[in-house]
């Protein structure tokens, strides 16, 4: 069950917060916990109830420290958009959740439909339930009409585990497994094609199969059926160094969810974000390909940027929306390259009205990051050094 106690794995910031999202969870461990140890889940806090989602003010975003620049050279300029239950890709609401997007001068979306497999070492992958292909039509289409670019980016949930633990072990089982995942790529590939999507991810965070030989067939089989841009998620930098195909794809992708310290001190967590960007850059040059930063965030909770890839579930839930906005105006500021083909940041919700300053969640919709993404991809800020 999506909902089962998580354990015994450190999980990405993309897989937990969607199973909040979508699968009413209450309890997720990163594996620091011994066994028997009692989880703590903190409350939430009495205000979030009485304030409105959007109580924040566009002027938050000129209270940090930058510069004025042209707009950033990134091509790609967007977020990762989950579906909620309250407000589906088919809704017309959704629209509204579509025009702030484009209001903060993002330029493109990536969607996320779910794959499902029942286990890390289970040998099928089965189309999930979370977006069925209405919903992710529908939502193709509503950020086509918004004016956005869209990247479909699926990827595979695995109950009580992450997919960067899949493994097997011998060719022949890798050999099944990724006959099975092809199958359920190709469904999204095509579909892609079909509503002429800009952009395709063939895997996200598979850590485990890296460097296995059939991920070749893999792209070749997307090639056929889907004639837009393709890249692969890689997780963290070893894990773009870890992956033996990038000669296949026409750029890197990798999710980035380092640790940035345990001050919130701003110029602490930029020296770490530099330290970050200059590893990248190394990245580029060696394989002469431009980097598209699949994921990007942490949530807008106290602490949030010492394990940035965590649900603050699982460390507090005292909000510290101003932390969020921080974090992303120091992201954005560095990673304004040109050998940076774009940002994706996570996430944004179908539902417009998600968020809001005292959310402790990955969401950067109605609080101050918001205005930060405007800042930097409308009014051309960075961050000062």
């Amino acid at each position: 069950m999506l909902c089962a106690k998580l354990s015994s794995v450190r999980l990405s910031a993309a897989y937990l917060a969607l199973l909040l999202l979508i699968g009413g969870c209450t309890s997720v461990s990163n594996g620091t916990q011994g066994a028997g140890q009692k989880e703590q889940v903190a409350p939430v806090p009495a205000q979030a109830k009485e304030v409105a989602p959007d109580a924040f003010d566009e002027r938050d975003a000129e209270k940090l420290p930058t510069k004025k620049l042209m707009p950033a050279p990134t091509e790609i300029r967007g977020v990762n958009l989950l579906q909620t239950k309250e407000v589906s890709l088919n809704n017309d609401l959704s629209d509204e959740s579509f025009a702030a997007l484009a209001n903060t001068g993002a330029n493109t979306v990536a969607l996320v439909p779910f794959m499902h497999q029942a286990g890390f070492d289970a040998m099928k992958v089965e189309l999930g339930r979370a977006v069925t292909d209405k919903e992710l039509i529908a939502g193709i289409r509503r950020a086509h009409a918004a004016g956005l670019k869209v990247i479909l980016k699926p990827q595979i949930l695995v109950d009580n585990s992450w997919a960067g633990l899949i493994d097997h072990k011998s060719a022949d089982e890798w050999r099944e497994w990724f006959s099975s995942y092809t199958t359920i790529l190709l469904h999204y590939a095509k579909m892609a094609q079909v509503e002429e999507v800009e952009g395709f991810v063939v895997g996200t965070e598979l850590k485990k199969s890296d460097k296995q030989p059939y991920w070749r067939d893999v792209i070749a089989s997307v090639r056929r059926v889907y004639k837009g841009e393709l890249t692969y998620a890689a997780h963290n930098l070893d894990g773009v160094k870890g992956f033996a195909h990038w000669d296949l794809l026409d750029f890197i992708g990798v999710t980035l969810y380092p640790p940035l310290g345990d001050s919130p001190k701003r110029s602490l967590m930029q020296a770490e974000i530099n330290s970050v960007v200059a590893e990248i850059e190394s990245v580029h040059a060696r394989f002469n390909k431009d980097i598209l930063v699949t994921e990007i965030g942490l949530p807008s909770a106290a602490g949030a940027q010492l394990t940035p890839w965590q649900l603050p579930l699982e460390r507090t839930s005292v909000a510290d929306a101003e932390l969020q906005a921080e974090v992303l105006d120091l992201w954005l500021g560095v990673l304004h390259q040109p050998w940076i083909r774009g940002v994706l940041v996570w996430n944004w919700h179908s539902d417009p009205y998600a968020g809001g300053r005292f959310n402790t969640d990955f969401t950067v919709q109605n609080k101050p990051a918001q205005a930060v993404l405007k800042c930097h991809w409308v009014s051309g800020c960075t961050t000062g050094n």
